[in-house]
């Protein structure tokens, strides 16, 4: 069962996984990750082991080599979690869901600290999840050409929330690297803090869209040459000029 031969001993960590009513759960994607919060990108970063939970609800993973956690996932209940070790037992509750709309494609996240829930790319109509209750979630929604949306959303057990997103449109700055440059990279900082990348085309020219109105700061990278710095607004074409 699951990735146990692997291990470099013959050490295990065994347990059962528990739907609401306290039954055995079977089909539950019971993962083994770190508890230090270095994932900054999805629940599956950093994983030392894996498995599916039999007929029983119960999984066998591997013994970890540091403070770890098991994390439990299905497609009907919440995501659930509990501290790496013997005959652990993990109940599962009633899930959450996010409902809604967003005016135009774009990226939606739900997240907890560095891990992610959500990570959908959405046009129209959404429904997301299965999510947790009882904690303070981060919502963000974010388009290359408007303005991103943030908030924090905490979700009772078993609510379905309707979240409509409707997004501004953004402002742009343009511009062209001397001499022509292509996959130069830009980082756009607006005065709210968020960041915007683009890269330059084979002729040298960026368009950064989604910023703020008002006064912006690019920062421009290529490896080899040192980053060029240009405050500038909203607006603007800038020009970027590199020595040969």
């Amino acid at each position: 069962a699951g990735l146990a031969s692997e291990a470099q001993d013959d050490a295990e960590i065994r347990g059962v996984v528990l739907d609401p009513s306290g039954r055995p759960l079977p089909d539950a994607e019971v993962v083994l990750r770190t508890t230090q919060g270095t994932c900054r990108h999805n629940a599956y970063e950093f994983v030392n082991g894996r498995d599916v939970t039999d007929d029983h609800g119960r999984f066998v993973l591997p013994a970890p080599p540091a403070a770890m956690e098991v994390y439990v996932r299905h497609a009907a209940y919440a995501p659930a979690w509990a501290e790496a070790g013997n005959d652990a037992v993990v109940r599962m509750e009633p899930a959450c869901w996010l409902e809604g709309s967003i005016n135009t494609p774009a990226r939606l996240q739900v997240s907890r600290g560095p891990w992610r829930f959500v990570d959908e790319t959405i046009e129209g109509d959404y429904r997301c999840g299965p999510l947790p209750a009882g904690l303070v979630l981060s919502l963000n929604v974010e388009s290359t050409t408007h303005r991103p949306f943030h908030d924090r959303l905490v979700l009772q057990k078993a609510e379905t929330r309707h979240v409509d997103v409707t997004l501004a449109p953004g402002a742009s700055v343009t511009g062209t690297v001397v001499p022509a440059h292509a996959n130069a990279t830009i980082h756009a900082h607006g005065p709210d803090g968020d960041v915007f990348v683009a890269t330059t085309t084979d002729d040298g020219t960026f368009t950064v869209t989604g910023l703020e109105d008002g006064w912006v700061r690019l920062v421009v990278l290529s490896p080899g040459r040192s980053a060029q710095v240009i405050d500038t607004e909203t607006g603007e074409d800038v020009e970027v000029r590199w020595s040969r």
